[in-house]
Order: C-alpha cells, then sequence, then structure tokens
C-alpha cells in the first residue's frame, strides 16, 4: 500500500467518512481531486470500484473490500466500531483493538486542569477530601483531572493568564485583591497554553458554584482574553488594578511596544469598554508579573 493512502486511512475524519457512507449503503461518491479517500482505493484495488466523470461507482463487493482493507490497516471495524465512542476513549483501551491507538483516542491531557491550591492545611484536607494537605509550593503547580475539582468543596477561583504569574502567586497576592474572600480553598486556574487548557473544561468549571474571577494581563489582549473566559466560565467578575483608570502609577510600568501589538482589539462586555477606551487613550499595557512584582492593589470588578 502507498504510504499516502496508508496515512489518509491513519486519520478520524476518513473514518468517520468510511463508516458514514457504509452506514447509508452509498455506492455512488462525487469527487474533486485525487485526494478523495474513495478514489484513491479504487486505484489501490480496481475490484473495489470504479471512477467516471467526477464520480467513484463501488462494485458489489466494494464495501466489503474496503472492510477488511480498514482492518488490516488500522484494526478498526467499519461495522461495529463507532468513531465517535473510539475517539472518547484513552489510549490504553484503544491500544487493545486499534494498530495505532493515536489514531482515535483522546489526548492524553484531556480533562486535566493545571492549578495550584491556597489555604490552610486543615481546610485544603477537608475541602479536597483529603487530596490536599497544604497550600502548592512556589513555583510549583498541580495537574489535577476535572472529574477531582468537581468533588471538592471549593471557595473560590481564580482563572490566570500567564505562566509565571500563576506559578508564583500567593496568599499575599490573593489577600492584595478587594473583593475576593480568602475564605476556604482558593483554586488557582492556568490558562494553559494556546488557549487549550481552560476551554477544554470550560463547561464543567461554568457548572461549579463558587465564585469565578479572571485575572490577566491590563492591556487590550488581556481584557479581550478576560472577557471571553469570562463568558465560557460563567465567571462572577474581572481582577483589575484598584481604581485603574486613574491609577497613574500604571504608566510607570507600562510596555509601550507590546501595547503597539495590540491596537486592533476589540471587546463587547460593557463593563470593560471603559477600561479598554482608557487604555487606548493613555496608550496603556501593562503585565501582570509588573502588577504583581510592584504589589500594585487590585480589585474585583463585577460582570453585569
Amino acid at each position: 500500500m502507498e504510504p499516502r493512502l496508508a496515512n489518509k486511512l491513519a486519520q478520524k475524519r476518513t473514518l468517520k467518512t468510511l463508516r458514514d457512507g457504509l452506514l447509508k449503503r452509498t455506492k455512488v461518491f462525487a469527487y474533486r481531486n485525487e485526494d478523495n479517500i474513495f478514489y484513491m482505493l479504487c486505484q489501490h484495488d480496481k475490484t473495489i470500484g470504479y471512477s467516471a466523470g467526477k464520480k467513484i461507482y463501488l462494485s458489489d463487493m466494494g464495501w466489503q473490500s474496503i472492510i477488511n482493507l480498514v482492518k488490516a490497516v488500522t484494526g478498526v471495524n467499519l461495522i461495529s466500531d463507532d468513531i465517535d465512542v473510539l475517539s472518547q476513549k484513552g489510549r490504553l483501551e484503544n491500544s487493545t483493538i486499534m494498530a495505532d491507538e493515536k489514531i482515535l483516542s483522546r489526548l492524553p491531557t484531556q480533562g486535566f486542569v493545571l492549578c495550584r491550591l491556597l489555604g490552610s492545611a486543615e481546610t485544603l484536607s477537608q475541602t479536597t477530601d483529603h487530596f490536599a494537605s497544604q497550600s502548592t509550593p512556589l513555583r510549583s503547580y498541580l495537574g489535577v483531572h476535572i472529574n477531582h475539582i468537581s468533588n471538592w468543596d471549593i471557595g473560590t477561583i481564580v482563572v490566570i493568564e500567564n505562566f509565571a504569574s500563576f506559578t508564583e502567586f500567593t496568599e499575599s497576592h490573593l489577600s492584595s485583591i478587594e473583593g475576593v474572600s480568602n475564605n476556604g480553598m482558593v483554586l488557582l486556574i492556568y490558562r494553559g497554553h494556546d488557549d487549550k487548557n481552560i476551554y477544554s473544561v470550560a463547561t464543567e468549571i461554568s457548572r461549579l458554584s463558587c465564585p469565578k474571577y479572571i485575572f490577566a494581563d491590563y492591556d487590550l489582549a488581556g481584557l479581550q482574553l478576560a472577557e471571553v473566559i469570562a463568558e465560557r466560565i460563567k465567571a462572577a467578575g474581572y481582577i483589575l488594578p484598584k481604581g485603574a483608570m486613574h491609577n497613574q502609577r500604571l504608566l510607570k510600568l507600562n510596555k509601550i511596544a507590546e501595547r503597539e501589538k495590540q491596537s486592533a482589539t476589540t471587546i463587547k462586555d460593557s463593563v470593560l469598554q471603559p477600561y479598554m477606551n482608557d487604555m487606548k487613550a493613555r496608550f496603556l499595557a501593562v503585565t501582570q508579573e509588573a502588577l504583581m512584582a510592584h504589589e500594585v492593589e487590585l480589585e474585583v470588578v463585577d460582570r453585569e
């Protein structure tokens, strides 16, 4: 078998296309180019079918030949294996079914949250059902599946944009935020590289009854990110510099080069719009790291 066809068969989209066609018992397919899977199969095995006038016509034994070929190459049985179901299984389970479990299995990191816990030993032990008995140390974090987190008695959740800020955020930083309670366990969540982490579990986080806040860079891109995440997880508010629109200290922490990259950024949230207007007027961009390092007082701005 040509490597191109083997690679094509080892794709979730291809397997779904083949199974959908099989279940519908379709025997005639239109195609645009030679990258079409049915065209490639017919070129590989002439008994499967033939092409004429930009259409593929399967033979009477065409589907059986395709079933046998897919089974031999991937281990997937197009008749009995539901592609969507296999996609939700882990690699260990699928390794008993497929020749290459990476083809369909869910990502190994799916459902895991990069987080840190703040609170007293007694509080954490009680609220996490003895999962943790101390605050997560500086420059350390935990990888916890959302199923565990969903069973915890969480007091407050703070989603943090930047990794350095996430790993070095302490009770002291928490106490500098006006409007955030530090009673009970506080769960810090890193938003994740390439936005994948927080969005992959956003639905589950949105169902948690505790107040949730977003702490991002105080710049145009940070406000836009905060708006999107807040909507997805049903956050109660945003963590911003206290009195931000009248805070002259922020000008000394300004990152002009970063601000120049963000001029086209827009948001829809009416609560954040005045802050964005102020940033544009003062050409302002301040990172989380600067806010924390210079101990800038913070406050919660409630969402409407």
